[in-house]
């Protein structure tokens, strides 16, 4: 069950550094001004949830190294999982600070430069979580893909989040929702009902495999979902 929840937590913690980090990629790279104050608050609060979900990370992994792995207390704080992950929930709940402070002065502050550096910091350390930190092999280049890679993703898809925020606002303020938003909210909320019947079908078996396995499930799911909806679209399209 610790390795179900461990899975779990990093997805939680990627969905939030990818919107912590997107979302200050968004700021500096696309945004104008009135869209600053929705995108720090959100970056905050992107930012204390990856905070959150590290911690509760980190907790657990030491759990089952104290417990079910009987390592020594100092030997498990020595880890340089341990570490890494103090110095990113330290970065996560400093840029929630500065985000608060950015968006308390209108934008305005010299809190900017702290910003940007702890966002990298995230996605420097980032890496060091992942299993390419645990490779003897090429590990400078996995860990430099795997940031990279996350980085990438973070841009993308926290980016889109922040858009959408800021087409909701300029839809609200034009006392009407965009068509094609709206689409946009009825497909991902298909998906998310697609997935959830999917989670909610798979017995104990595949439940209580490896993280790599259960993650793989979970992937499967989602993809299905996708390529059902994407089906759906297709159809209404043609009709």
């Amino acid at each position: 069950m610790f390795a179900v929840l461990d899975v779990l937590l990093r997805g939680l913690i990627l969905a939030a550094q990818a919107t912590a980090v997107g979302g200050v990629c968004f700021l500096l790279l696309v945004a104008r001004g009135p869209e600053a104050p929705r995108s720090l608050l959100l970056i905050a609060a992107a930012a204390v949830t990856l905070a959150v979900g590290q911690t509760l990370a980190l907790a657990n992994e030491l759990f089952v190294l104290l417990h079910e792995a009987a390592w020594p207390l100092r030997a498990a704080l020595d880890t340089l999982y341990v570490q890494v992950s103090v110095v990113r929930i330290a970065a996560g709940l400093a840029l929630a600070a500065c985000a608060l402070g950015l968006h308390r002065a209108g934008g305005r502050s010299r809190l900017w430069p702290a910003v940007v550096a702890l966002a990298a910091v995230l996605v420097v350390a980032a890496p060091w979580t992942s299993h390419a930190a645990a490779r003897l092999d090429s590990r400078v280049l996995l860990l430099l893909l795997d940031g990279v890679h996350q980085l990438g993703a973070a841009v993308w898809i926290g980016g889109l989040v922040h858009l959408t925020a800021a087409a909701f606002r300029r839809a609200l303020q034009h006392l009407g929702l965009n068509p094609l938003l709206l689409q946009h909210a009825r497909q991902i909320t298909g998906c998310g009902k697609l997935v959830a019947r999917g989670i909610d079908g798979l017995d104990a078996q595949q439940i209580s495999q490896p993280p790599c396995g259960f993650a793989l499930h979970l992937r499967q799911i989602g993809l299905r979902g996708l390529l059902a909806k994407r089906a759906g679209s297709d159809c209404s399209e043609g009709e």
